[in-house]
């Protein structure tokens, strides 16, 4: 017989949902709010209020960056509004005449292709300023101290800093419409994407400056289509240059010099950017969410590997995609989407999923954030935006502002030997790099892979003090369940072992 006296609970991190109960042998099956660091799970950092002031609304954009003085800035959209946090004060610099866009998807079923993948009508004209029934979303580009601002299907603004407070005003020959604008980080030109109601049209500015959009012998400005038929959704840097990501297809542009000073080449298919606010950048290399999948380009257009795949999309609330935000964390290397779920009973993101780069797994969990910043010099910590306009500090101690931040962590089936023999747990030796408060560990039985009526042993407390936990559990398999619900609970995991005897062949 195979006498087993201590069993390390050594896992792979990241959560696996895609496979069947004896597939996820030995691995972790669900967490929520729990990520992985060095291997070993974690809760996830807290969060705090960043102002008393909220939007009124929840978020579709937002950016950060700093003045000349290097006074932090960051902006934020919404469907009726833009604002720019700066000297401890929101400001409302929505351009005079906006009219606030759509809150929720709206189906006008006006023509082919209108609010479907493709968001534009199908001839690639005739933007409303409205939009294709799609909800309002924002880019935010920094141009040195100032701001570029432009609602999707809207005109191109700029907010003056040095003139603030003020509201943001129409910038100077510029594409009268648009879906979106950003500034090459190298070369320095605005470039408005989407541009006279082409949604494959690229305009560019000439180097340094906002309003010279008509090329000359003597200027840098011009303009150039992406080899594609569909419409651009968003865009992100990547490998010294910029994305372009169609609702069908990836084009790269780089700043090649005069006379045509921007290339721009298609470097992928099948490959396109589900949401306006679904692409960001981590190490000059870009990720972003499909319509099917995740994806990835250093140079070359890859599709990640994703164990939460079908989990995710079979749930998605496909109506509200382009509300779809990701985010990234730079501290621990992650990559985040917010996203909207069919069984929230909501239309707002409830959930998200998180791809880790250094680890190159996957983690997900429920928070319901409508806008999330990239990492930026101006704070430490991710700058958010929840589903009621509330402007959050990301990372900050480990509760929900003034609330406790509940957490769990599941595993799949534990075995001995393939399933062959039935086992008695009879200790849970707890191992953690650090711990505070209390926490409850469960192991829930199951004598077959697809037995209805699993059996649920404990919960058995856990905190600082604990040296271990006696138990008498038998059965051919279990899970382990830990989690926690109190103000100031947190945990980084160790090498957790359960002392175990196995108890002969299964009848």
């Amino acid at each position: 017989m195979f006498d087993f006296d201590n069993l390390p609970l050594d896992l792979p991190p990241g959560i696996v949902k895609s496979r069947s109960p004896l597939d996820v042998r030995n691995r972790y099956i669900d967490c929520d709010k729990v990520r992985f660091d060095n291997g070993r799970p974690r809760k996830i950092g807290g969060w705090a209020s960043m102002t008393s002031d909220g939007l009124g609304a929840p978020g579709r954009g937002i950016c950060q960056w700093v003045d000349l003085d290097g006074a932090p800035l960051i902006a934020f959209g919404t469907y009726e509004a833009v604002y720019v946090w700066h000297d401890d004060t929101l400001e409302d610099i929505t351009p005079a005449g906006f009219v606030a866009g759509n809150l929720d998807a709206v189906d006008y079923s006006t023509g082919w292709g209108e609010g479907g993948w493709g968001e534009g009508p199908w001839s690639g004209a005739g933007f409303s300023t409205v939009g294709p029934g799609n909800p309002l979303t924002w880019t935010l580009a920094p141009y040195g101290e100032d701001l570029l601002v432009m609602p999707r299907w809207g005109g191109l603004y700029i907010w003056d800093r040095s003139a603030a407070p003020g509201v943001a005003t129409a910038v100077t020959n510029a594409p009268t419409v648009g879906l979106g604008c950003f500034v090459t980080e190298n070369s320095r030109h605005p470039v408005v994407f989407g541009a006279d109601g082409d949604g494959v049209l690229i305009k560019w500015a000439s180097q340094e400056t906002t309003t010279t959009w008509t090329a000359t012998a003597t200027n840098s400005a011009g303009d150039k289509r992406c080899d594609d038929g569909s419409t651009v959704i968003g865009h992100t840097t990547a490998n010294g240059g910029d994305l372009l990501l169609t609702g069908g297809s990836a084009h790269f542009m780089r700043y090649i010099g005069r006379p045509l000073a921007f290339g721009i080449t298609k470097v992928g298919d099948n490959c396109g950017l589900i949401s306006p606010h679904g692409a960001v950048s981590l190490n000059a290399t870009a990720y972003w969410m499909g319509h099917e999948g995740f994806y990835t380009f250093d140079g070359t257009v890859r599709r990640l590997d994703c164990d939460l795949n079908d989990y995710v999309f079979s749930r998605l609330l496909k109506a509200e995609r382009f509300k779809i935000c990701a985010g990234v964390n730079t501290q621990y290397g992650e990559i985040w989407w917010h996203y909207p779920t069919i069984e929230s009973g909501h239309k707002e993101n409830a959930e998200y999923i998180t791809y880790n780069t250094r680890l190159n797994c996957w983690y997900n969990g429920t928070m319901g954030r409508s806008a999330w910043s990239e990492d930026h010099d101006v704070s430490p910590y991710p700058v958010s935006v929840d589903s009621d306009g509330n402007i959050l500090i990301q990372e900050v101690g480990v509760d929900a502002g003034s609330d406790a931040m509940a957490y769990h962590l599941t595993t799949g089936e534990i075995d001995m030997v393939d399933g062959k023999l039935f086992s008695q747990v009879r200790q849970i030796i707890p191992d953690f790099q650090s711990i505070s408060g209390d926490h409850a560990i469960s192991l829930i039985t199951r004598n077959y892979p697809q037995d209805p009526s699993p059996r649920t042993r404990g919960p058995y407390l856990i905190n600082g003090t604990t040296r271990k936990r006696s138990v008498r559990v038998r059965s051919n398999s279990f899970r382990l369940h830990q989690s926690g619900d109190g103000l100031g609970a947190s945990f980084v995991g160790g090498l957790m072992r359960l002392m175990i005897k196995d108890r002969g062949e299964r009848a």
